[in-house]
């Protein structure tokens, strides 16, 4: 009764120890590892970790015990094979003994010459339905070689190192689709970048000469013309601030985009915005208000960027006020910095709040005005350039949106308030 303990516990350590080998290192360090861990379970001199590959059993980096030269060994194993190797890994058959003189070595004999080693245990490595490879020890330390206990421990060993060794395959095949997909998004973007970066041209020369042609340069204006030149001018310049967001999108994240920061007010910047969109809101019947302290707000930032900023979520409010129109621009200095832009629109669904400031994307429905998707986006892209953070603060649907931006004040950039 007295050897039961004490083969459970080598068994459970046996678990504990393989089980322990991180998965996340590159391939050297984990085989090193595991085999390192192994020989220590079962006093073993030598221990190598072979894995099938395109029906050849090969040997894996860093065979504790052995030198590099056991590296170029492999040998043939495949479900209908009737070799040594092919019984332990897809037959589940164990061996311990002595193998100098076996005759079922005799396929392997040039390649244990190489390995110089004289007796061993083996047995298969599977993670569920799948066969791996084989986990061998060689030339035990101890005096009578190695005991039933040792291959107790060398097959749960291997049993943990089949679960290790395929979160190790699926952290590897998830590093390479990342690779991979990283690499085309940034072909992608490059080439769309470029594309972008073509079209302006183009579109500033149109821009120009419907500008000549409005203003009469090249002629008196049919009275009939004047309202699709109008309409063109306004398609244009949706189709400018586009491009122009597109590359400052891509500059931000390229690390291109310039910071010029400078001390100025953001109550008086928010009142510029409101100004500048209070024609629009009139049109569309909606009461745009701005409400802001007595006192300046002093922030240190890129004026400019931060009027994109605002000018985003102010257009973004009025463009769905929804049938209670109005739109509140609210300022304040305390704790920090903050523009908060308050809608009573028709609100963000729940499950949408969480996407609403990836590129491209829309909450899309019959009732949605028409966007692109970038202007969240790249406002949030902005606010951190300049140090600021852009928040959803709440939505409900029928009863509207706020998004706040707080900024670094001018004496204190960098707020760990914020």
């Amino acid at each position: 009764m007295g050897a039961e303990p004490r083969s459970f516990e080598r068994r459970l350590s046996a678990l504990t120890t393989v089980a322990e080998v991180d998965p996340g290192q590159e391939l050297a360090s984990f085989c090193g590892d595991l085999t390192e861990r192994t020989a220590g379970l079962v006093r073993a001199r030598k221990v190598l970790f072979s894995v099938v590959v395109e029906g050849m059993m090969v040997v894996q980096p860093r065979p504790y015990g052995f030198g590099d030269e056991v590296l170029s060994l492999a040998v043939p194993c495949t479900p209908e094979g009737t070799g040594f190797a092919d019984d332990i890994v897809y037959h589940d058959l164990v061996f311990r003994g002595d193998i100098i003189d076996d005759p079922a070595f005799n396929p392997y004999r040039f390649v244990l010459q190489v390995m110089q080693v004289s007796n061993a245990i083996a047995v298969g490595i599977a993670a569920g339905s799948e066969r791996i490879g084989l986990l061998a020890a060689f030339d035990s330390e101890r005096k009578g070689g190695f005991t039933d206990d040792d291959v107790g421990s060398l097959r749960i060993a291997a049993a943990a190192a089949g679960l290790v060794w395929r979160q190790k395959r699926t952290a590897d095949e998830r590093a390479r689709l990342h690779a991979e997909a990283s690499a085309l998004n940034d072909a992608m973007r490059s080439m769309v970048n470029m594309m972008v970066h073509e079209l302006r041209s183009p579109l500033s020369v149109v821009n120009g000469y419907l500008s000549m042609v409005s203003d009469a340069t090249f002629g008196p204006v049919p009275i009939s013309m004047l309202k699709p030149l109008r309409t063109m001018r306004e398609r244009l310049q949706e189709a400018m601030t586009l491009v122009d967001d597109l590359l400052l999108s891509a500059r931000l994240e390229s690390g291109a985009a310039k910071s010029n920061p400078q001390r100025f007010d953001l109550a008086e910047l928010a009142s510029s915005v409101v100004e500048r969109e209070t024609g629009k809101a009139q049109l569309s019947g909606c009461r745009l208000a701005l409400e802001t302290p007595a006192d300046p707000v002093p922030v240190m930032a890129d004026r400019k960027h931060i009027g994109i900023i605002v000018d985003n979520l102010v257009r973004n409010a009025l463009s769905y006020s929804g049938a209670s129109p109005q739109v509140r621009v609210c300022v304040s200095g305390e704790p920090v910095p903050t523009i908060t832009v308050i809608d009573q629109g028709k609100g963000i669904p729940s499950e949408a709040q969480a996407r609403i400031f990836e590129r491209f994307y829309r909450v899309t429905d019959r009732s949605s005005p028409p966007g692109t998707g970038l202007g969240l986006y790249l406002s949030r892209q902005l606010a951190e350039h300049e140090s600021g953070k852009l928040d959803l603060e709440w939505s409900e649907e029928g009863r509207g949106s706020a998004f706040a931006l707080r900024l670094p004040t001018a004496s204190t950039e960098g707020d760990p308030r914020l």
